[in-house]
């Protein structure tokens, strides 16, 4: 099977699937068009954990209800072509997309399908953006001649997007951008060993927020424990004429944080709150400061001796409060069991700065 590949998302929701199959490097080859896979077998057997993804996401509704047609941001033009390539899987013209894939994965995957469709710009949001560039030579020609794609790719683009989604988050006011998760070739190039269905279950749902990224990559790291690079995309999603653009990308090298925070005992929970509170609009500024000062540490760029300063002072006046009989506040309580958390990641950090220098 050929895949026509027209942009860097694309490729990224393509690569989601492959690796959510159980793909491994001798499967497929790159080509300049795209990719060629030597074997659909892996595509035809893991094929239903991506439908059941599919039907995960739609019980739970990306809008906060059950759809009733597909999940994916669709205007009015993409429309017309999600039915007709529906229809040509035999299905009703707006099944849920848990249904087209499941038809595809089951039936059609060997099929030969000649009829091109326009791609719905969720799965290529760049091209909307070379509109838009001043100055950028037949700009708009090259958009609409890339946009077109095959079923097969059409369908497994789909695929991808959905597999890699991880939920929505609130930017401003009523504002909401999908976030999704795509593997690069990047980090330690553990891609193909990974076992991706498990990671974006460990993930779905449960993110908080995507800024600032350092709290992010932290957050990734000690959910999933990947030792890799991937790529955060936000999309903002189409509505009505409105295509699907995107708001931010992010490259995150997760392994160094991922070693270190893979095993944190009986701290996890404590990291985890401290984590997801910076990554909240009403994060307070010592959780803020301390994760930043946590991926800082972690990755050279200051000296554990500086983490543990700040968290030791926090855990003293929270002590001095105590001696003097004085109440706790929650969030005395709060900043007492972050210095224990910071006093163990400072001997984490100069052990493993002892075992490696």
């Amino acid at each position: 099977m050929k895949i026509k590949i027209s942009s860097p998302t694309l490729r990224g929701y393509i690569q989601v699937v492959l690796y959510a199959c159980g793909y491994r490097e001798h499967q497929y080859t790159p080509t300049s068009e795209g990719l060629e896979l030597q074997d659909t077998t892996p595509l035809k057997e893991n094929g239903d954990l991506i439908v059941k993804i599919a039907k995960t996401v739609e019980e739970r509704g990306i809008k906060g209800d059950k759809p009733k047609a597909p999940i994916i941001p669709l205007t009015g033009n993409e429309k017309a072509s999600y039915k007709k390539v529906a229809q040509t899987l035999g299905l009703q013209e707006n099944a849920p997309l848990s249904e087209l894939l499941d038809r595809y994965f089951q039936q059609k995957v060997d099929n030969k399908f000649d009829q091109p469709y326009t791609a719905p710009t969720a799965l290529i949001p760049e091209f909307y953006e070379y509109n838009r560039v001043l100055g950028y030579a037949d700009s708009k020609r090259k958009s609409e001649t890339y946009r077109t794609l095959d079923l097969h790719t059409y369908v497994l683009g789909l695929a991808g997007y959905i597999t890699s989604y991880l939920g929505r988050i609130k930017t401003s006011g009523a504002s909401w951008v999908e976030v999704h998760l795509l593997p690069t070739h990047g980090g330690a190039h553990r891609e193909t060993l990974t076992n991706w269905i498990e990671l974006y279950d460990k993930i779905r749902f449960s993110l908080k927020g995507i800024t600032p990224a350092t709290s992010l990559l932290l957050w990734l790291s000690l959910k999933t424990h990947y030792e890799g690079t991937v790529e955060i995309l936000a999309l903002n999603p189409g509505r009505g004429q409105n295509p699907t653009t995107i708001w931010a990308t992010f490259n995150l090298d997760l392994t160094r944080s991922s070693k270190i925070l893979g095993d944190v005992d009986q701290y996890a929970d404590t990291l985890t709150r401290l984590i997801e509170d910076s990554l909240s609009p009403n994060h307070s500024n010592i959780t803020l400061r301390i994760s930043q000062l946590i991926y800082e540490a972690i990755n050279g760029v200051k000296p554990p001796e500086e983490l543990m300063y700040i968290g030791a002072r926090e855990g003293v006046l929270s002590a001095i409060k105590e001696v003097n009989e004085f109440k706790l506040s929650a969030d005395d309580k709060m900043f007492a069991r972050y210095s224990k958390l910071v006093k163990h990641l400072y001997y984490k950090l100069t052990k493993t700065s002892d075992i490696t220098s």
